[in-house]
């Protein structure tokens, strides 16, 4: 947040558009199933994505960006194969599964933190009852079932290559053999054995292949980490992650994570009497210690190339200021923290960020009781940006968190385009739903894009809330209820909270740009909200909008000064603004007082 100086004679005001209703905690579901047709959904990124270092990376093209109280609208859960747009927030979402109808009590992926899609992100691996492994593409279409039959399961950690997209990593279960199948060939191969070890897994379950998908994180026997390459057949290690502190151990602790950074170097991560982060470089030497905590939490690569570690420091007895339940990236190398998202202690989170460098993780939240009041971000699916700018909220998960498998535990593609998580949606079973982070809303933007002609005619004192300005709409509906309200300040009353509540409708947008009037200079300056773009518009935001609003006093006046905002509410085909009809309209006037 911007900070202001009154020596400075600079105001500041928190400006807040929020279109939305807020909608009662309302929940009807109601379950279909179909057959699914062959097409499949494209893995190429649009233009709203960009390339960075050979990776497909960018924002969303749906949801909001505000800290508002939203609780669950009504929602159809439509057939496995088809697709809904979140109610809420605006994103498709696309149901891969029908437990129910498949004889199942669940399908879900693995973990936040273990990539689920293949390296072209056309299919995923998931898990049905009975611990039997499967590949569905992302319509739901099964591709290949009972992966068991080829030693594959759940405990397997099996894990997608990064460059073959038919290819998965595994170990047979208490075995020390890294094992490579093949879906097209149906081939398994032996491709490293740990003679001097009973067992091994792949980070503990919880660690991923490296983004070059030359590596793997091996725990062997519980206890000696390794760094395993794929290509050369070769082992860094062992180290031994019960010894000392000093040298980067637990101190006898059990491990919780082995994984492995953008740059190929080692974490550690441990729970339990003074748990902590260990940062190892790639031949396992020790650098620091990161955290003195530990939690649910995923590798990636922050902006400057740094690599951090994206973690919940609800476990640290010390946490950072203004950052309590925190979603906080830790720079490995320094040991440094910055808090990116503060929650509500009611919520618990997965992140998953797949060890990527695209500016931003994915966090879910989940209630695990439900048993108080709903907060904000209350199970929902996050886009939190790594440098604490901005939290984008995509979707509700709408699930009953009742139980390990029911928590969403959402996991980032490859590409950053897509986002898998499991919801029971309430109900008795488990599925997997696919958001895509591309692909919102697709109504056509209004037009024309206003801009102020007239200066609203001043008067003291100002007018009550639905007094007509000349050439201004009236600032109530037809209830008398003010649409545009201010609220100042107890202790300023220059730092004004301003609202926009527009009557309930399908689609309600906002233009970007406001202005307030500036006496000296006896002209409008503009100013520009923050807020998710609206199906694409590079001028209209939907549903919310926010700014930090600074104005210099010397362009207020002593009585009433001046702010004005525009939107659009669609009614059926007529895009209606302000005190209008279709395509027209007028701007939106509020009045604040300067005593």
């Amino acid at each position: 947040m911007k900070k202001f100086s009154l020596l400075g004679l600079v105001l500041a005001f928190a400006v807040v558009i929020s279109a939305l209703v807020l909608r009662e905690t309302l929940h009807t579901v109601a379950y279909i199933d179909a057959q699914v047709s062959s097409t499949e959904l494209s893995s190429t990124s649009g233009a709203s994505f960009f390339k960075r270092n050979g990776r497909v990376a960018g924002a969303a093209t749906c949801g909001l960006t505000d800290s508002l109280l939203r609780t669950l609208p009504n929602l159809t859960v439509p057939a496995r194969g088809g697709n809904y747009t979140d109610p809420t927030f605006g994103c498709k979402i696309t149901r891969l599964s029908n437990a129910t109808v498949e004889g199942s009590s669940y399908v879900m992926h693995a973990y936040s933190s273990v990539n689920p899609f293949n390296s072209d992100n056309t299919m995923v691996l998931l898990e049905k009852s009975g611990g039997i492994l499967h590949v569905r593409d992302l319509l739901g279409n099964t591709v290949k079932d009972n992966l068991h039959n080829f030693g594959i399961l759940p405990s397997s950690n099996p894990v997608w290559s990064r460059t073959d997209p038919n290819v998965i990593y595994f170990h047979p279960v208490s075995s020390n053999q890294v094992k490579k199948y093949n879906l097209s060939t149906n081939a398994v191969t032996t491709e490293y054995t740990f003679s001097s070890y009973a067992q091994i897994s792949f980070g503990n379950g919880e660690g991923d292949i490296s983004w070059d998908g030359n590596y793997l994180p091996i725990l062997a026997d519980g206890r000696y980490g390794f760094i395993y390459n794929i290509n050369a057949k070769t082992v860094v290690g062992p180290k031994d992650l019960l010894g000392p502190t000093s040298t980067g151990g637990s101190g006898g602790e059990a491990p919780d994570v082995v994984d492995l950074t953008t740059k190929n170097k080692f974490v550690y991560l441990w729970a339990g009497s003074g748990s902590g982060v260990s940062f190892f470089d790639n031949q396992l030497n020790f650098i620091r210690r990161a955290l003195n905590y530990s939690g649910h939490s995923d590798r990636a690569e922050d902006l400057d190339g740094s690599e951090i570690l994206v973690i919940t420091n609800s476990a640290d007895a010390s946490p950072i200021a203004d950052c309590q339940n925190g979603i906080v990236k830790s720079n490995l190398a320094l040991g440094t923290q910055t808090c990116l998202q503060q929650l509500d202690w009611s919520l618990a989170v997965h992140i998953s960020c797949n060890n990527g460098n695209q500016g931003w993780c994915i966090v879910s939240t989940y209630d695990p009781s439900h048993a108080g009041a709903w907060k904000a971000y209350t199970d929902e699916i996050l886009l939190v940006n790594l440098n604490s700018s901005q939290t984008i909220r995509l979707a509700h998960t709408r699930s009953s968190n009742s139980a390990y498998e029911r928590f969403p535990r959402a996991a980032l593609s490859g590409n950053g385009r897509y986002v898998l998580f499991d919801s029971d949606m309430r109900g008795a079973n488990v599925d997997t739903y696919l958001l895509d982070l591309q692909n919102g809303s697709t109504t056509p933007s209004p037009s024309p894009s206003p801009t102020p002609t007239s200066t609203p005619l001043p008067s003291l004192p100002p007018p009550p809330p639905c007094s007509n300005l000349t050439g201004y709409a009236s600032n109530c509906n037809s209830q008398g209820v003010p649409i545009l309200s201010l609220i100042q300040s107890a202790l300023s009353q220059t730092n004004i909270s301003v609202s926009i509540n527009l009557p309930t409708s399908p689609v309600n947008v906002i233009y970007n740009t406001g202005y307030y009037w500036s006496q000296t200079r006896n002209q409008w300056v503009s100013f520009t909200f923050d807020g998710m773009p609206y199906s694409g518009s590079t001028t209209w935001l939907k549903d919310a909008a926010t700014t930090n609003l600074i104005i210099p006093r010397s362009d207020l006046r002593i009585g009433a000064n001046y702010i004005i905002t525009w939107d659009y509410i669609k009614n059926n085909t007529c895009w209606t603004g302000p005190a209008g009809i279709c395509g027209t309209g007028k701007w939106r006037v509020a009045v604040f007082n300067i005593k």
